[in-house]
């Protein structure tokens, strides 16, 4: 007997990184009513065997779904979840209409306009108790009298981690 999922199952409950409920949603939606948990079934079959999938046959995949090896730094999470995703496609669809259309079109991805900040412009960061001031200079970056290529590098410095440096100075927040 196959039982339907809840309607509030979450991906973290599933143990899968998909929301099966919205599955089902989308297949009744594409008329595919009949078999769709058949397939759900299926999918959940197969992304449970790639989450005990090695190093060596996520690697095998991985060269049979694109023609290329893998890069060395790929985590063995990564090659799952894109195995995975992979398959969710091949089962259930993969891209919404816009972006297939987008894709057919030929259409070029445009990113959203970055924020152009002109000499002079002074950027100021509270961090730890310690308040630091940047000047935007015609060639980069300057702070405590050392010039810096990137506001990412002058946030490294102040944090002694990998941040966006935009982000880490207010220029990009994200979305609510």
């Amino acid at each position: 007997m196959v039982t339907r999922p809840r309607r509030n199952l979450t991906p973290a409950q599933t143990g899968t990184g998909y929301n099966l409920h919205s599955l089902t949603k989308r297949a009744v939606v594409s008329g595919a009513r009949v078999g769709a948990n058949l397939m759900l079934t299926k999918l959940k079959a197969s992304i449970e065997d790639i989450e005990t999938w090695g190093r060596s046959r996520c690697q095998d995949a991985w060269i049979a779904m694109t023609g290329a090896g893998p890069g060395s730094r790929l985590s063995l999470s990564f090659l799952r979840k894109a195995l995975m995703f992979e398959q969710r496609c091949k089962e259930v669809g993969g891209h919404s209409a816009a972006v297939r259309r987008q894709l057919r079109a030929g259409e070029e991805y445009e990113p959203a306009p970055t924020q152009a900040l002109s000499p002079g412009t002074q950027l100021v960061r509270e961090w730890n108790g310690r308040v630091y001031r940047v000047s935007v200079t015609a060639h980069g970056f300057e702070m405590d009298g050392q010039s810096y290529s990137s506001l990412s590098a002058i946030a490294k410095r102040i944090t002694g981690a990998e941040w966006s440096g935009p982000r880490f100075f207010g220029l990009n927040r994200r979305k609510p």
